[in-house]
């Protein structure tokens, strides 16, 4: 009938939800795209440095001469050095560090800021257990219930003005009834005020 307390509450409204990054956070995704790859050190996947070691490597004979210096070619070996010189080849105990595409990362996709309760902003509801107080006035057809007859007893002491009403209902067809726990309602004016029966509640009678 009279409504209940507004309050401003998230513990007892909720709040406002948000889409905001800074205050939710974002979606995480793993997404080379986004967040670039794992980089790893792998012969398999990156390949190894080209050494030129002959320790690693080995060696290969060479032939260096100054051709047709005597107008034949024979005379090559004659004027031509044979060395060694180191191989260049793969050094497997030096794998090289690569991007692995195969391996890409996990981090937060700032174009996809999720959504969240903002406690910073409570929302406003009517709280259940602040009920508020208000008049209710109770519309009584225009009938004839019959007559209450009695008598009312006024007490004047020391914690106020205080009474009781005693006396009998009569409806309008059927005997009289001893009418019990009538009250008397302190104002300007005073009212005796009882309890019909049959359901019809009470009502009050200014004297």
């Amino acid at each position: 009938l009279c409504g209940y307390a507004v309050i401003t509450s998230g513990a007892v409204c909720g709040y406002d939800e948000i889409t905001d990054g800074a205050v939710c956070g974002y979606q995480t995704v793993t997404d080379g795209a986004l967040c670039g790859y794992a980089t790893v050190t792998s012969i398999a996947i990156c390949g190894g440095d080209l050494a030129a070691n002959a320790a690693v490597c080995g060696t290969e004979s060479v032939c260096s001469a100054v051709l047709g210096l005597f107008g034949a070619s024979s005379v090559c070996k004659d004027v031509a050095k044979t060395c060694n010189v180191p191989q260049t080849c793969t050094d497997f105990s030096e794998p090289l560090s690569c991007t692995n595409f195969n391996l890409p990362k996990t981090c937060d996709d700032l174009s996809h800021p999720k959504s969240c309760q903002d406690p910073a902003q409570p929302k406003s509801c009517q709280d259940l257990t602040k009920p508020r107080t208000c008049n209710h006035t109770n519309v009584i057809p225009d009938y004839d219930f019959g007559t209450v007859k009695g008598s009312i007893a006024i007490t004047l002491g020391t914690s106020g003005l205080s009474g009781q009403v005693s006396g009998q209902y009569c409806p309008t067809t059927g005997s009289c009834a001893t009418v019990a726990g009538g009250r008397l309602e302190i104002g300007d004016p005073m009212e005796a005020c009882i309890d019909v029966p049959g359901g019809l509640g009470e009502f009050c009678a200014a004297f």
